[in-house]
């Protein structure tokens, strides 16, 4: 027997066991009867403390817990979750992506898509026991950094070999992207400082 499951397997028989106790506990008086108390205590601290989770025997993400991307470059990541108990997860979901990504692939774990917006995204990928998402799961917490693409270059066709980089606000980029789309122009991403390398 694997030594590592042995706290598990005897959390898992005390819980099966600690409604006898109660319906025992009654007929004990006396001497026994702090036994009982310390046994109804332990039963409880165990529920809170995640006894039931550590049934599960999940030993957590063995990927990388940070991606790093560039907003609108596509990127494509594989969460795996394994457990003692039952090996790799089967299927896969998550919250908090950043937008444009999805859970391409619920059943290998593959995270892809492109970016549109930068920032840092705390995303909640879990593994699930069946490929239904179904059965004992764990949730793991995996770090999504998207930065935007520098330098941003001009059209190679209707350009001038201009690159740029700018950090700033360009408030008026929304309008001024409409025109220049209009004109022809064809843009990479959903930046402001793209629309100068254009203008």
């Amino acid at each position: 027997m694997n030594a590592r499951k042995l706290p598990s397997l005897l959390a898992a028989l005390f819980l099966q066991f600690a409604p006898l106790l109660r319906t025992v506990e009654p007929a004990m008086v006396g001497v026994l009867q702090p036994v009982f108390v310390l046994l109804r205590w332990f039963a409880a601290a165990s529920a809170v403390a995640g006894g039931a989770h550590a049934l599960s025997g999940a030993t957590g993400l063995v990927t990388s817990a940070a991606v790093r991307g560039t907003n609108g470059v596509s990127l494509s990541y594989r969460a795996q979750i394994t457990s003692d108990v039952h090996g790799t997860a089967k299927s896969y979901s998550a919250t908090g992506l950043p937008a444009g990504v999805v859970v391409s692939s619920s059943t290998s774990g593959i995270i892809s898509g492109t970016p549109s917006s930068p920032g840092t995204f705390s995303a909640r990928v879990t593994g699930w026991e069946f490929s239904n998402r179904t059965g004992d799961s764990y949730t793991a917490t995996v770090t999504f950094t998207e930065v935007n693409a520098h330098p941003h270059c001009d059209d190679p066709v209707k350009g001038h070999g201009i690159a740029l980089v700018h950090n700033g606000i360009i408030e008026n980029y929304a309008s001024l992207k409409t025109y220049l789309s209009e004109k022809g122009h064809v843009f990479k991403g959903e930046t402001d400082t793209e629309v100068l390398v254009h203008l």
